[in-house]
C-alpha cells in the first residue's frame, strides 16, 4: 500500500490497542512521508508505550526540526526525557514550551 493516511490511521488504531507492532506500521508510512511531524511525533508516542524512550527521543527531535513552532513536540520530549532520567534536559524542553507560550 502507498497510502500515508492508511498507515497512520492503522498505526494510530494499534497504538490504541496496545499492540507493539504499530511502530512498523508509522514507519511505512513514514517511509511515504518523512516530512511530517505528526507522524514522527506520533510514532515517538508508539516507542513511549513501549519503554524505548531514547526511540522516542529521536522521533519527537525529528519532529521538532521539522516544525520547531509545536509546544506538543517538546513536551512530549521533555516527557520522554524524565523516563531516562535526563531530569535537565526535560527543565530545558518545558522552558522551551514556556518561552514559545507563556
Amino acid at each position: 500500500p502507498t497510502c500515508a493516511a492508511a498507515w497512520h490511521t492503522l498505526a494510530l488504531a494499534k497504538t490504541n490497542c496496545g499492540r507493539d507492532d504499530s511502530v512498523n506500521d508509522f514507519s511505512e508510512a513514514l517511509l511515504l512521508t518523512p516530512k511530517n511531524p505528526k507522524l514522527w511525533n506520533d510514532r515517538g508516542v508508539a516507542k513511549m508505550s513501549l519503554g524505548d524512550y531514547s526511540g522516542a527521543i529521536a522521533d519527537y527531535s525529528e519532529a521538532v526540526h521539522l516544525c520547531p513552532d509545536n509546544t506538543t513536540f517538546y513536551n512530549n520530549r521533555g516527557i520522554a526525557r524524565i523516563r531516562i532520567s535526563d531530569f535537565t534536559g526535560a527543565i530545558d524542553e518545558w522552558s522551551e514550551v514556556l518561552r514559545m507560550d507563556p
